[in-house]
C-alpha cells in the first residue's frame, strides 16, 4: 500500500515505519507493551532534570507541500517542484498546515536524548514522544527532592550565616546600571534581592541587588544543594549593583545565593547552571 493525499495508509511500503500516516489520528484508547519479562538491562534513568532544561519547546506549522511529496513519491526531491497536478492536493496541503503545532526541532532533541530519535532512509528524523514522559517523571521527582533539600538548607543557612559572615573572600563589585524592575526603588529604601537573569543559564548570568545608603556591610553568598558555601562576594558599595556570574566558575547543578546586609538575611534564591 502506499501514502495518497486522500489520506489512505502506507503500510511497510517505502518508508522504515510499519504505519505511516498523514494527518492527525484518532483513537479512544493505545496501549504499548511494557511487561517486565519482555525487557532486559534495565537502569535507571539519571540526569532527568538536565536533560528537560536543555529541551527547547517550539510553535510551528508544518510545511503541507514538502509532506505531500515525501509521502506520495518517495524518489522526488524535496525541493523539486512537482508538474504533475494529479499529485498536488491543495486541500490535503492546508490541512497539514493550518494547525499550529509544538513540539521540538529534531536536530536539536537528537543532542539531548538520541535514544528517542530514529532517522529514516533519507535521514529525516522523527521523535519518539511517548518515550519523553519517564524521563518527565523522574525529572519532577529530582525538582521535588531540590527543593524539599532547598527548604532543609534554607533553615540550616540561616542558623550559619553570622558564622560564614567572617569567612568570606572580598572582591569589588562596581556601580552598575539601573537593573529593570528596580527603577523604582528609593535610596533609603530596605535591601532587595532579585532573580537572576537569565535562569537556568550555561555561559553566564546577573543578580541585581540594592544595597541602601545606610547599610554598613554586605555580602552575596552562594552554597550549593549540600549546604557548602561555593562563592561570597563582599559588597563594597551603595546603590543599586549586579554581579555576573560566570558558568565556568561552577559545576552544572542548582544553586542557592543570598544576600546579607548587616549580618540579616535580605533573601535566598535559587540558579540552574545547565551544562
Amino acid at each position: 500500500m502506499t501514502l495518497w493525499s486522500n489520506g489512505n495508509v502506507s503500510i511497510g511500503s517505502g518508508s522504515n515505519y510499519k504505519l505511516y500516516v498523514q494527518g492527525d489520528v484518532y483513537c479512544t484508547g493505545q496501549y504499548l507493551g511494557s511487561d517486565k519479562l519482555f525487557k532486559k538491562n534495565i537502569t535507571p534513568v539519571t540526569g532527568a532534570l538536565n536533560k528537560i532544561l536543555l529541551l527547547k519547546g517550539i510553535e510551528f506549522n508544518y510545511d503541507g507541500l514538502k509532506l505531500l511529496k515525501l509521502g506520495e513519491k518517495a524518489n522526488l526531491s524535496l525541493n523539486d517542484t512537482i508538474s504533475n497536478n494529479n499529485l498536488i492536493d491543495t486541500l490535503a496541503i492546508q490541512n497539514i498546515e493550518k494547525p499550529r503545532r509544538i513540539g521540538y526541532l529534531g536536530e536539536d532533541f537528537e543532542k539531548v536524548l538520541p535514544e528517542c530519535v530514529k532517522k529514516d532512509s533519507n535521514n529525516f528524523i522523527a521523535i519518539n514522544y511517548v518515550e519523553l514522559i519517564p524521563i518527565i517523571t523522574e525529572a519532577l521527582k529530582e525538582l521535588d527532592s531540590i527543593n524539599k533539600q532547598q527548604d532543609n538548607l534554607i533553615a540550616d543557612l540561616e542558623k550559619r550565616i553570622e558564622k560564614l559572615e567572617n569567612k568570606n573572600n572580598s572582591i569589588d563589585v562596581k556601580s552598575a546600571e539601573v537593573p529593570t524592575g528596580m527603577e523604582d526603588i528609593n535610596q533609603t529604601d530596605k535591601p532587595l534581592l532579585e532573580q537572576n537573569v537569565p535562569n537556568p543559564f550555561n555561559v553566564a548570568t546577573t543578580i541585581n541587588f540594592y544595597i541602601p545608603q545606610s547599610s554598613q556591610k554586605a555580602v552575596i553568598y552562594i552554597y550549593d544543594m549540600q549546604g557548602l558555601q561555593k562563592k561570597a562576594y563582599t559588597i563594597t558599595t551603595k546603590g543599586k549593583l549586579n554581579i555576573t556570574i560566570n558558568g565556568t566558575e561552577l559545576q552544572a547543578g542548582i544553586y542557592l545565593y543570598a544576600l546579607i546586609v548587616d549580618g540579616k538575611e535580605v533573601d535566598i534564591k535559587r540558579m540552574i547552571l545547565t551544562e
